[in-house]
């Protein structure tokens, strides 16, 4: 839970005085790592559901439901961030793109000066 709240506090960011080519990569760097940790998580609850009866199968089947159920929740609420993060970037990007257009500019130029970010999906 601590890395959504973490990446929800980066994105809460964007768009503000603090919003950095640095601080986009970081939340992209973060997002990169909860989507492993949350593969790896997905593989080890199955492998858990898959181990071998024992005499406290019942002990085991509420600890895995708690589990999957805590992970789903957990899930659901990075993939909410995730979309609200993917949002402020498409407008960042349009925003970017509409500054050069007034400007005269060409976005390459915007991208060198580090503002324009590219997202890597």
């Amino acid at each position: 839970m601590a890395l959504s709240a973490e990446i929800q506090r980066v994105l809460n960011q964007l768009g503000t005085p603090q919003d950095t080519h640095e601080l986009r990569q970081q939340l992209q760097q973060k997002q990169q790592y909860t989507n492993q940790l949350a593969k790896e998580t997905d593989k080890y609850i199955k492998e858990f559901g898959s181990l071998p009866s024992v005499s406290e199968q019942r002990q085991r089947k509420i600890q895995k439901d708690r589990l999957v159920n805590e992970f789903t929740t957990v899930l659901t609420n990075f993939q909410r961030i995730q979309r609200q993060a993917a949002e402020r970037e498409r407008e960042f990007v349009a925003r970017v793109r509409a500054s050069s257009r007034v400007s005269g500019g060409a976005p390459e130029e915007s991208y060198r000066e580090g503002t324009l970010v590219s997202w890597e999906r």
